[in-house]
């Protein structure tokens, strides 16, 4: 990036994850991180925007929109987006590349969300057509067969093609859904690769081929993922994976990275076939929210529980399918449909027979399940990914579909919504952009957007109505002031809650010390927190850090108060608080002043002794990052996160004057905490 701002730029910009990345979160065609730039300290007067492309990620030779469009093919497929805080909508910036050096730049006069998106992948999702025809794809029904090859050979991705528009040859008409409706579909074949397998492989290879090639055609928009499982009891890790194209990602988007990487079954033999870890390996996937989802289960024999994610049985791992609302079917023999018959008949699913020509069935059971649903499909502007609600939206409806508490209603900012004869009318993406305050020129590349996206139209949201959570921060978006921004996340430490617990007495405890039980020791009682709070965080370290058992010398099961009193006390040969005397003036006599720990440095150099002194070692973290509250989070949440208290000295405030805290007893008690120390366990 280069920047032209007033200020000392190197040190006043500040790079971090975006806070509204979980708006993103379902959006497939966003490529890298979700970055959020602010600077302080200046004025920002104009900046080029600068993404560096690896070469694996350029090439499209084979997608359907470069093939029709020069303006998409390799780098220029690649836009910046802008997120706009004010109307919360995620929207396409004038953006220019440089081919040569692999390079994409957008010039911007302010410094926020910015991500990088394919317009590839992202048109595609939407189900938007390139500019000259339509996407040209088989449509098949075969007739019914059982002729299987009875010695198994490997095929690879070039005889799987060729297979594959041969049996295309003798299509026929299928079921369609509404040409006008985009729908997103996640499906996931887990499919048994062990030596019993070997008269049903290349039957399997072949009809799915078949389905993925079939499928483009139909209005649908399929990503596709490929689980290969054996035997997890006797091959351990070994027994299951997800199949990956050459760049590493796992789901397919366009036929040719389908049919690649179904080309990649092969038997691999195994002895016990262990269905429930590769079923779970599948669900854990990231299907979108917004997608219809599905996982076909391939396979000619029964199965083991054995898992690596300590599943117990069928039952189980059926309940967790139904709850992420997979529709889960099975491709196996005959004889086998009844043991199979809790996933499919729970999820939905279905049974197709392994030894027939199931690829057209099953196309027409996708279809069908589509078709089924009375669902309301929008685009939204927080994310710009497809989302589905539970019935279509109105205006003052009672649909929920989140569960939050919420209505689907309550969650869509209705402003930018119309209502003509009782039919919602959601705003175009270019009424949007056109009526977006700030937004900027309008170029050549926004321009061959705006063409293709002429009808897409984006649902305008206050909180996301299909997750109780919109932003991931831990809060449900009822109870989040605002649930678009991840502000609000919890770090903590791993025994948050308990901390350091001394006992008090029998069934009392208090958690972490407190510097007025060193009554005989006044200079601790009356100035000790910083000596308490290093006492607190030198106990946590030996209670839950290997090789930090000597920073607390006393029994620890349980610790007790007079114990570890003892422990702040030997703490104040090294944290101590200081004294300063002055002669008061009215009288004439010289009176102590204790001002505490006075410092970071003197705080942190007394631990370090006092850590040394017990052949322990053990440092301060000190940043060099500008003194600011974003840089102060950041700095806690490290030290949190790598499961280490941190010490954090107040100054005056008024708003820790009076401050309510609940003691042991249960009694609610107030205090002042200007001028003190104390031991941060969450932020």
């Amino acid at each position: 990036m280069t920047i032209n701002a007033s200020g000392y730029v190197a040190r006043n910009i500040i790079e971090q994850h975006s806070l509204y990345a979980s708006c993103m979160k379902d959006n497939r065609a966003v490529l890298g991180n979700i970055m959020e730039l602010q600077y302080d300290g200046g004025q920002v007067e104009s900046a080029t925007l600068k993404f560096k492309i690896e070469e694996e990620y350029i090439n499209n030779s084979s997608g359907i929109y470069a093939s029709t469009d020069p303006e998409l093919e390799g780098i220029k497929r690649f836009g910046v987006f802008k997120y706009f805080e004010d109307s919360d909508m995620l929207l396409p910036i004038e953006t220019y590349h440089d081919p040569g050096e692999g390079i994409v730049l957008a010039d911007v006069d302010q410094l926020e969300t910015y991500c990088l998106i394919d317009l590839e992948k992202w048109f595609y999702d939407l189900g938007i057509n390139p500019k000259e025809e339509d996407i040209a794809g088989g449509q098949a029904l075969l007739e019914q067969s059982d002729a299987i090859p009875s010695d198994y050979t490997e095929i690879s991705l070039e005889e799987l093609v060729v297979a594959v528009e041969q049996m295309n040859k003798n299509s026929m008409e299928s079921l369609t859904i509404p040409s006008s409706v985009n729908v997103p579909v996640d499906i996931v074949f887990v499919v048994d690769t062990t030596g019993s397998m070997s008269n049903a492989i290349y039957n399997v290879k072949t009809n799915i081929g078949l389905l993925v090639s079939s499928l483009y055609s139909q209005g649908i928009t399929p990503y596709i993922a490929v689980v290969d499982y054996t035997d997890y009891r006797n091959y351990g890790e070994r027994g299951a994976f997800v199949v990956k194209k050459s760049n590493g990602d796992v789901w397919a988007y366009n036929k040719e990275e389908a049919m690649y990487l179904v080309s990649k079954l092969a038997l691999r033999g195994g002895i016990d076939e262990t269905l429930i870890d590769a079923l779970e390996m599948a669900r854990r996937l990231n299907f979108r929210n917004s997608a219809t989802k599905f996982i076909f289960l391939v396979t000619v024999e029964g199965y083991y529980v054995h898992n690596r994610y300590g599943i117990s049985n069928m039952a189980e791992m059926v309940e967790l399918l139904e709850e992420d609302k997979i529709i889960s079917s099975v491709v196996t023999k005959t004889g086998l449909k009844t043991l199979y018959q809790d996933i499919y008949l729970a999820t939905q699913g279905a049974w197709f027979n392994i030894y027939s020509n199931f690829s057209p069935q099953i196309r027409d059971f996708i279809i069908t399940r589509i078709n089924d649903q009375n669902v309301f499909r929008a685009v939204l502007s927080s994310g710009l990914g497809t989302v589905i609600l539970d019935a279509p939206l109105a205006k003052g409806g009672a649909t929920d579909t989140d569960e939050d508490g919420l209505t689907d209603s309550q969650e869509e900012l209705w402003d930018l919504i119309t209502i003509e004869d009782g039919q919602v009318i959601l705003p175009l993406l270019q009424t949007c952009i056109q009526n977006q305050k700030g937004y900027g020129p309008i170029g050549p590349w926004i321009i061959n957007i705006l063409d293709y996206c002429r009808n897409v139209t984006v649902l305008p949201i206050k909180s996301d109505p299909t997750r109780k959570d919109s932003d991931g921060d831990g809060y449900d978006d009822p109870e989040d002031p605002r649930p678009l921004k991840s502000d609000v996340i919890v770090t903590k430490l791993s025994d948050e809650e308990r901390f350091v617990p001394i006992q008090w007495v029998e069934t009392s405890y208090y958690y972490g010390g407190d510097q007025s039980w060193c009554d005989i020791h006044p200079y601790i009682q009356d100035g000790g927190c910083g000596t308490t709070a290093a006492a607190n965080i030198s106990a946590y370290f030996a209670l839950h850090h290997d090789g930090y058992q000597e920073l607390y010398g006393y029994d620890t099961e349980p610790i007790t108060r007079s114990d570890f009193t003892n422990h702040i006390v030997k703490m104040a040969d090294y944290v101590a608080p200081i004294v300063l005397y002055h002669v008061d003036p009215t009288y004439g006599i010289i009176v102590p002043i204790n001002i505490g720990v006075p410092s970071l440095s003197y705080f942190t150099h007394g631990v370090e002794k006092y850590a040394s002194n017990r052949d322990v070692s053990l440092s301060g973290y000190w940043s060099s990052d500008k003194p600011n509250f974003v840089n102060g989070v950041k700095y806690v949440k490290r030290g949190l996160s790598r499961n280490s208290p941190v010490a954090l000295i107040t100054f005056y405030n008024p708003k820790l004057s009076e401050v309510e805290w609940t003691s042991p007893y249960g009694t609610k008690e107030i205090q002042s905490f200007n001028w003190h120390w104390v031991t941060i366990t969450n932020y």
